[in-house]
């Protein structure tokens, strides 16, 4: 399948949304629990850690940061008693407001729509799921556990590879801030070395 890295990826977080998304909960309609986690005050993960099985249901896949604040959007696995993928919400995305107290808020119907919504897909070839954002339609992931791990794979520079985080740099345009680069993270299925793909959008 080809993948159109640069443009995907251009256009996973448009400016708008950028700067308005997890800007504060304050007024938001969202803030609530989650499906899947409790209501509970919570530090972001250190991106990459490896997911071993264990009695939680969830595992972390992904997250995305912004240079604009400390919030970061979440993305987990969520799993079923035997540690497989759930088929009814295999894949749960969430607000981690750090520029605040830590706490847990829904994504709102915009983000969803523009940003940081996705779709899950089940392959038909077993318990896996192509994850698709919502803005970036021509970069999907793949979901799939692996032995004990659950994650996310995808192409960075082009090669397959585990997606970690999804760092985004901001700078202040005439119209409000401008994405400036787009740095992707992960490890190299090839190599298992750290991966890092620069993107400058158009």
């Amino acid at each position: 399948m080809k993948i159109r890295i640069a443009r995907g990826l251009a256009a996973l977080l448009p400016a708008a949304a950028l700067f308005c998304a997890g800007c504060s909960s304050a007024g938001r309609a969202n803030v609530s629990p989650v499906p899947g986690l409790a209501p509970a005050l919570v530090s972001a993960p250190a991106a990459g850690r490896p997911a071993g099985r264990s009695k939680d249901p969830k595992k972390s896949l992904f997250v995305i940061e912004r240079s604009l604040n400390s919030n970061v959007v979440h993305y987990d696995a969520q799993l079923d008693p035997d540690g497989r993928l759930d088929p009814k919400e295999p894949v749960i995305g969430y607000w981690v407001m750090l520029a605040e107290q830590g706490q847990i808020a829904q994504l709102n119907w915009i983000e969803q729509l523009r940003a940081y919504g996705f779709t899950t897909e089940l392959n038909p070839s077993g318990n896996t799921y192509k994850m698709t954002l919502s803005s970036a339609p021509g970069r999907p992931m793949l979901i799939k556990n692996v032995g004990e791990d659950v994650r996310a794979e995808g192409l960075i520079n082009g090669r397959p590879a585990i997606i970690e985080r999804i760092y985004v740099k901001l700078s202040e345009g005439v119209l409000g801030p401008k994405v400036k680069t787009i740095e992707v993270h992960g490890t190299s299925l090839l190599t298992g070395e750290h991966s890092r793909e620069i993107i400058e959008p158009d």
